[in-house]
């Protein structure tokens, strides 16, 4: 036969076959992963990486020496011909277990190979011409079992036959490959996606998922290799396994006994130091159990579980998947292995044991493993998804952490789930209209209603406020807009127009989020341009009275779960536009307000709360009877009434002092107020508030008190 023609032959049957990849089943036979011996080694061909073929098989009972790399030989056979191949296989590295061999052999009809894989049992290691004609015997007869093979291409385009002992092994590693494939194929349309022009922002986010999707891909691609890798390390384990349990069987009932004994001793010394957190003693102990006594499962289970507390994930994801434990244990098994997967970033993987041990409804491991699938779904932001087992963790856990770590989640989720409605949505419609009746109408030329002067009639007065904004830009971390907002008043009683604004506000609102040291922050900062519009005098014309520009900026710091706290500077240049706005009645003027307000949340729900604030105010007019400056604070409690609805009490209080008017005026402000508050839809919100003021002050017609209740309905739309 011309062996030297066999492997073009064989290089071109692999690249007609149809698909990447296949695997070869295991011969019906009895004969299990044979015993070896090693040869002498040979200096490896050169070998083309697209005309030759790698072949790789793990063998323990190969592995002979750890100081070096060892060597042996399988078998080659052509099933349409017949024909067979002795091939040598070179251990990759000291110790590895791992054999591999390059080669470049050609083969006659070359469109008509079968390769087959065999592995001569120990008996007919040897290169005696008698062993290797019994072995050829056998092949013809069928005799030998063959084994399941895996053809691939690696990355660098080198073609690999991989060899395993059983066909559980080789479709895993066959399904791995392919995963892996599909992956860098997916990976490189991600690149051509990500390294195109962004023309608009439409684009830019279509790129940001892509590159998102890309990161996830890459992290399944490695997943992918190391399941590869596991299901090798696996075959090497099984194999060594066997051997243990071979050479126990050959030993004497005595020294057998004193080995199961040392066993018992060494996994009783592991548990003590598993106990103590002593994570290393307890692995190395856990092994000499594992090595005296093979056919104790439960040795290998315990020494799997040291590997994990080691952070030797594969290692202990292979140890505690060949580990055979009892059905109270079983469930405990998968919930470890979930969290190996987890902690090696294989999330679907870990997603289908967490489920498993979810789905068991187990007291203790049941509500973690719904925690951490849910936890996994949240990272994938596959957020609908992930509020059912966070929901389920609250029904069901009797641990109160772990409840309220649920509960956050389901924060977070609801904010987020909010967060992209919103991101969709490039205009916003919110609009409010309202009834009302006000007990003591006040006139206030410069929009600042408490403070002006009392008419003493009351009136059912109209209101209709809309806001239009629309939004360039809105990321987590960044936000930019416009709006509109315009405000109307309408009293029924002609008499009392005066009093009725029509405030219209132009602003370009700035949001940055993110954290400040271990905090989190929000920045607003939002300047605008106000223009009111009321009477000037008792003609009833409407006119443009004042003018401002304006500019807020707030940091709202997130001091902890339970606090949050905002600081706020709020700057206005007000231009009055009144005939009589001179001398000292000039009301052109610097305003400076200073205030700060905390919430402090008094449950896990964040609707039972307390608010508090207070504020200094200094309004820098150029007249002195417009000059003024005010301390003001206020406390506010809100709870929820029932499922959906809310509602609240507060009290405000400010000290108002004109120190330079020329009737030395201060006023003393208390104001109760109480509102509820129902949704009707999502996007209708209703609203009932009641209020009574008292203005005590030394100026007779600034003295007041009064009522007022309110109906309100406020709609919101985006698109």
């Amino acid at each position: 036969m011309n062996w030297q023609n066999l492997m073009p032959a064989l290089l071109l049957s692999i690249l007609l076959t149809p698909g990447t990849l296949f695997a070869q089943d295991e011969a019906n036979s009895e004969n299990a992963t044979a015993e070896t011996k090693t040869t002498k080694k040979a200096a490896k061909p050169s070998v083309s990486k697209s005309h030759g073929l790698r072949i790789l098989y793990a063998s323990s009972p190969w592995n002979l020496d750890s100081t070096q790399a060892d060597s042996a030989f399988l078998f080659f056979r052509d099933k349409n011909t017949g024909k067979v191949a002795k091939i040598l296989l070179e251990e990759t590295e000291p110790d590895s277990s791992t054999f591999q061999g390059d080669f470049s052999i050609g083969w006659a009809d070359i469109e008509n190979i079968e390769p087959e894989v065999y592995i001569p049992p120990q008996s007919m290691r040897s290169d005696s011409k008698d062993a290797l004609a019994k072995f050829y015997r056998m092949l013809k007869e069928d005799k030998v079992t063959r084994k399941p093979v895996v053809f691939r291409k690696s990355p660098e385009g080198q073609q690999m036959l991989d060899v395993y002992d059983t066909p559980e092994q080789a479709q895993r590693a066959h399904e791995a490959f392919k995963k892996e494939l599909e992956l860098a194929r997916q990976a490189e349309e991600a690149k051509k996606v990500l390294a195109k022009k962004i023309p608009d922002e439409a684009a830019m986010a279509a790129a940001k998922m892509a590159e998102r999707k890309a990161q996830m891909d890459a992290l399944a691609q490695e997943a992918a290799k190391r399941e590869a890798d596991r299901v090798r390390l696996e075959q090497i384990e099984r194999q060594r396994a066997e051997e243990r349990k071979r050479q126990q069987a050959e030993l004497a009932a005595k020294e057998r006994q004193k080995r199961l004994e040392q066993a018992k001793a060494f996994a009783e010394a592991g548990l003590d130091h598993y106990r103590l957190g002593q994570f290393k003693e307890a692995e190395e102990n856990f092994r000499q159990s594992v090595e005296l006594d093979p056919n104790n499962t439960s040795y290998y289970y315990k020494y799997g579980i040291t590997l994990y507390r080691n952070e030797k994930f594969n290692e202990a994801l292979v140890t505690l998947k060949i580990s055979e434990t009892t059905e109270d244990i079983r469930l405990e098994k998968e919930y470890y292995m979930g969290l190996i997967h987890f902690r090696l970033n294989e999330l679907d993987p870990a997603v289908e044991k967490f489920t498993m041990v979810h789905q068991a409804n187990a007291p203790v491991l049941s509500p973690s493993a719904a925690f951490y699938k849910g936890m996994i779904l949240y990272n994938q932001e596959k957020f609908e998804e992930a509020k059912k087992p966070f929901e389920w963790v609250i029904d069901n856990s009797k641990d109160p952490k772990l409840d309220q770590r649920a509960e956050e989640y389901l924060e977070k989720i609801a904010r987020m789930i909010t967060y992209n409605k919103n991101k969709a949505k490039k205009f916003l419609l919110n609009m409010t209209v309202g009834a009302m009746y006000d007990s003591n109408v006040l006139l206030a030329p410069d929009n600042v209603e408490s403070q002006g002067s009392a008419t003493d009639e009351g009136d059912v007065r109209g209101l209709v406020s809309a806001t239009a904004e629309y939004r360039f830009h809105y990321e987590k971390v960044h936000e930019v807009s416009a709006k509109l907002n315009s405000t109307y008043i309408h009293s029924s009683n002609a008499d009392l127009s005066a009093a009725d604004p029509f405030l219209n506000t132009l602003s370009v609102p700035y949001i940055y989020k993110g954290t400040v040291g271990d905090k989190g922050y929000r920045l607003t900062v939002e300047p605008g341009y106000e223009m009111l519009i009321m009477e000037a005098d008792t003609a009833g014309k409407k006119e443009n009275i004042l003018n401002s520009i304006i500019l807020n900026v707030d940091n709202t710091f997130v001091m902890n779960e339970k606090w949050y706290a905002s600081y706020i500077l709020d700057v206005r240049q007000d231009d009055s536009l009144l005939a009589d706005s001179i001398g000292d009645a000039d009301a052109d003027a610097l305003k400076y307000t200073l205030s700060t307000s905390h919430t402090f949340f008094r449950d896990k729900t964040m609707r039972r709360a307390v608010l508090a604030n207070f504020g200094l105010v200094l309004n820098s007019a150029k007249g002195d009877d417009k000059k003024y400056h005010r301390i003001e604070g206020g406390v506010t409690y809100m709870a929820p009434a029932k499922k959906d609805d809310n509602w609240s009490a507060g009290l405000a209080v400010y000290q108002l002092n004109y120190p330079d008017s020329s009737d030395s005026r201060k006023d003393t402000n208390v104001t109760l107020t109480g509102t509820y508050t129902h949704p009707f839809k999502d996007w209708i919100l209703g609203g009932l508030t009641a209020s009574y003021t008292n203005n005590t002050s030394n100026v007779a017609t600034n003295q007041y008190s009064k009522y007022s209740l309110m109906a309100t309905a406020t709609f919101d739309w985006g698109w």
